[in-house]
């Protein structure tokens, strides 16, 4: 999965809507999605609609690291209440992959939205479509990941490898893949959180803070650069 962040700083102040620092919808978006259908998804492409109809079946709770918990459907619940749209990325928007676009102030407040008219949208790889086998799985995950990183769980932090640490599992327990695997790691320890990514591939992430509200990545540390080294001679 290519999910990631793309990170703008920006010098003026931006506009932070309602998703900001909310993990769970709010008594008035629960009404509005109680009077709604499941058509009322804020998608318009039949795929896409079809991969946000399996997330909103999905009521199993996913245990999160506050103790509390998640479904698939709180996930489509939010993305429906908050009205973001969803579209397929390209490669100058995503670099291929899925993405949310994320704006950070100087000050370290950061948000999906700038200060243009409407609702910045989730990008879903485009190369989703031309799956033969997986299709609507992948899918399902993707905007599972994508959906989690719009709650800003962790409140209105830059992207970190915790966050996306937690977005990976969760989309992962909806649709019960193998891939990644979660046994036996402690996302709390920073050398088991880097090795994670690094046992994985995800090379790409390693540019990230280990925590929200941290400002020094990991990659930083002559640890990590030595684990980095091993992972490209493998």
């Amino acid at each position: 999965m290519a999910n990631k962040r793309i990170i703008q700083s920006l010098v003026m102040g931006i506009t932070l809507l309602g998703i900001a620092s909310v993990p769970f919808l709010s008594g008035k978006g629960r009404q509005a999605l109680a009077a709604s259908t499941q058509q009322d998804l804020p998608v318009q492409d039949p795929l896409i609609q079809e991969g946000m109809n399996r997330l909103y079946s999905h009521q199993e709770p996913i245990q999160l690291p506050k103790g509390d918990t998640i479904t698939g459907k709180a996930l489509a619940e939010f993305m429906v209440s908050n009205q973001i749209p969803v579209v397929w990325g390209s490669e100058d928007i995503c670099g291929g992959g899925s993405c949310s676009i994320q704006y950070c102030r100087p000050a370290g407040h950061c948000s999906y939205e700038n200060d243009e008219p409407g609702i910045d949208p989730i990008y879903i790889n485009p190369s989703i479509r031309d799956q033969s086998v997986g299709k609507l799985e992948r899918l399902t995950q993707e905007l599972a990941h994508e959906a989690f990183h719009r709650m800003q769980y962790f409140g209105e932090e830059r992207d970190s490898l915790f966050e996306e640490y937690w977005a990976f599992y969760v989309s992962a327990q909806l649709v019960q893949v193998d891939w990644p695997n979660f046994d036996g790691v402690d996302p709390q320890d920073p050398g088991q959180l880097q090795r994670w990514f690094s046992a994985h591939g995800m090379m790409g992430y390693l540019c990230l803070p280990p925590y929200p509200g941290d400002e020094v990545p990991l990659s930083s540390t002559t640890e990590t650069r030595q684990v980095l080294t091993e992972g490209q001679e493998e």
